[in-house]
């Protein structure tokens, strides 16, 4: 097998860690051994020039057309518990290297040399049907360049890079998977993710800019937008490999839900 502040953030629901999706997938034939699961608390809020705390303020210079509300979904995901418990899975690798007579400097290189997967996949529903979607929500390299613009002074996001995004018009659900990825190729070495500079200790999710409108014509006082069954998990581990305290998996048990009242 291959190696392979916005206004006002509403808190999303406490995540618990029950091993929905594994950071991480272990090669066909590793022992078999429990995932590392870790409790995050990330938030979300609606975005946008008019967005005021939970509330989207009219503007009488909208229009239908040429300047419409141009709004987005934001999520915060604290990542430092996870960085931490990879620091131990690195520490764990590299003394049970020296305990079988390996110098500590041919263990850490050994380490560094370990293809590091994973995943982090973001989805939700858009119930408003009033919220119009443009190509570019579905457009990857417009997610890349949101993503990479929100989390700048990190190389996270030149390792952890979208992967998919889809939104289905029917059930008006949208998903974005990012995965670690080097030269093409599924994973990262690493030497690339132990770089202080590629763990940040907060990443920034967001719908791409511009991608989702409503038009002054559907701006209803008092009316509501609402993002409903919100999920955010993901996954890291060693290919093809057991390494003890990996993979290191996170997700949430209750799916989260934002509403934002219309207001003048």
């Amino acid at each position: 097998m291959k190696e392979r502040t916005r206004p006002s953030m509403k808190r999303f629901t406490k995540l618990t860690c029950a091993g929905a999706v594994i950071l991480g997938i272990l090669a066909a034939g590793a022992p078999a051994h429990a995932a590392t699961t870790i409790e995050v608390q990330p938030t979300a809020a609606l975005t946008g020039e008019q967005v005021t705390g939970t509330a989207l303020k009219y503007d009488p210079r909208k229009n239908d057309n040429t300047n419409p509300y141009r709004i987005g979904y934001e999520g915060t995901l604290p990542m430092g518990a996870v960085w931490g418990q990879y620091g131990w899975a690195k520490s764990a690798y590299v003394m049970s290297q020296v305990r079988k007579g390996v110098s500590l400097a041919e263990a850490r290189n050994r380490w560094a040399s370990k293809t590091i997967v994973g995943e982090i996949t973001v989805s939700f529903t858009l119930e408003s049907s009033k919220v119009q979607v443009s190509q570019d929500l579905t457009t990857p390299e417009a997610l890349q360049a949101t993503y990479e613009e929100l989390n700048r002074g990190t190389d996270f996001t030149n390792l952890m890079r979208v992967k998919t995004v889809t939104f289905n018009p029917e059930t008006r659900t949208y998903q974005a998977t990012f995965g670690l990825t080097e030269n093409g190729e599924a994973g990262v070495k690493a030497a690339r993710l132990d770089a202080a500079s590629a763990r940040p200790n907060v990443v920034r999710l967001s719908t791409p800019h511009a991608a989702l409108t409503l038009k002054q014509s559907d701006f209803v006082p008092g009316t509501t937008l609402q993002m409903s069954g919100g999920r955010i998990e993901g996954s890291v581990s060693v290919a093809a490999m057991y390494v003890s305290q990996l993979p290191i998996v996170f997700t949430h048990e209750q799916d989260f839900k934002l509403t934002n009242t219309l207001i003048r």
